[in-house]
């Protein structure tokens, strides 16, 4: 099984092109898991709309005061990994900036 994952927040507001991005990943993946933030916008009924059942939404709350302007996603706890039906894997997500 190939599984995609990607994060989205304020999409529509940022003019970001998410549903051909998701698209285009769900042509080489099994399933593909969206973790959407909490928007401003209209970004979560944009990525709901696509229509396909390999698509798995995971709804967060990012905490933008661990961001650094905005620039770097939290790392998910273990109540959004479970939710999404992901562990953590090794070489991934904690381990890439080692310390913060």
């Amino acid at each position: 099984m190939i599984s995609g994952f990607t994060i989205v927040r304020n999409a529509v507001r940022l003019d970001y092109p998410i549903v051909p991005a998701i698209r285009s990943i769900l042509d080489i993946c099994d399933e593909v898991v969206v973790n959407v933030g909490k928007s401003d916008d209209d970004t979560r009924d944009l990525v709901s709309a696509i229509d396909d059942p390999r698509l798995r939404i995971l709804d967060t709350v990012w905490d933008v005061s661990q961001h650094g302007g905005g620039r770097q996603p939290t790392q998910p706890d273990a109540r959004d990994r479970d939710a999404a039906g992901i562990g953590r894997l090794p070489g991934t997500l904690g381990s890439l900036h080692p310390g913060r």
